[in-house]
């Protein structure tokens, strides 16, 4: 009898140590591993991550918010869904150059981080809510290889102050700077060419918007509740302004507008 329960407590002993080996090592990848130690979590290998389908089945999600650190390899070509999703203590991420998308909700509510990309990057997509509920968010230097800003991808960036966004990325989609409070300016270089429906609806800090001329259509409710703008220049290319695009726009006092536009949305 008691060698059965010797052996039941060594089988239990073992059971514990290879779950807690299982926990902070393993696969994310077909090229990738990961580890973790103390605070930090880092990633191994080349190419693509693996996308996650929920928020919670990232293998390292049960610990989380012990993690602070995230080293990526400079292989690495992507960011998978919900990849770092709510990892609350997540002070800083460099994204190597190699890095071509950043996918679905990757970073959301990463409530701590602040981002780097890395110099020669190659990034081209960043995806659905990907940086969402980033409050520590005060500034980000977008690629000049970025062509996509997917939608709500920084929605409630509640301290990101200003933005630019490169000539390379000729769409913004619908939502992907609503709510950031202390939005207070936004460049649009020279070959964007479309701003989605409520890009930056509630932005009530935001005072100085640049469009380029490169601008073809600007969405519904584009600029609703940004009650601290007083000016905007349309530019000479959009031939209508959609409906409600500055609804709430208390203190909007010009509007420059080209001769080309023919319709005004009501």
């Amino acid at each position: 009898m008691r060698m059965k329960k010797t052996f039941s407590l060594v089988v239990l002993l073992l059971c514990m140590t290879l779950g807690v080996t299982a926990q902070s090592s393993g696969t994310c990848g077909a090229n990738l591993n990961w580890s973790f130690e103390g605070n930090t979590l880092t990633i191994t290998g080349s190419g693509a991550m693996t996308n996650y389908e929920s928020y919670n089945s990232a293998p390292w999600y049960s610990i989380r918010e012990s993690i602070v650190q995230v080293s990526l390899p400079e292989e690495l070509t992507t960011i998978g869904k919900n990849a770092f999703n709510s990892c609350t203590k997540l002070r800083l991420v460099t994204i190597p150059a190699k890095v071509t998308t950043i996918a679905n909700n990757a970073f959301d509510n990463c409530q701590a981080m602040r981002v780097i990309f890395a110099q020669g990057s190659t990034l081209q997509t960043i995806g659905e809510y990907a940086f969402t509920r980033c409050y520590a968010l005060t500034s980000i230097s977008l690629p000049s290889s970025l062509k996509t800003i997917k939608r709500a991808a920084f929605r409630y960036c509640n301290k990101l102050t200003s933005i630019t966004i490169p000539a390379s990325c000729s769409s913004i989609e619908q939502e992907a700077f609503q709510e950031c409070s202390e939005l207070s300016e936004v460049v649009l270089k020279e070959g964007v060419k479309t701003i989605a429906s409520n890009v930056f609806t509630s932005c009530p800090n935001l005072t100085s918007v640049t469009l380029p001329n490169s601008l073809i259509a600007i969405g519904t409710d584009a600029f609703n509740g940004c009650s601290s703008l007083t000016h905007i220049t349309i530019p000479k290319n959009i031939k209508s302004i959609a409906d409600r695009t500055f609804v709430n726009c208390t203190s909007l006092a010009t509007i420059s507008l080209p001769d080309s536009l023919t319709t005004i949305g009501y």
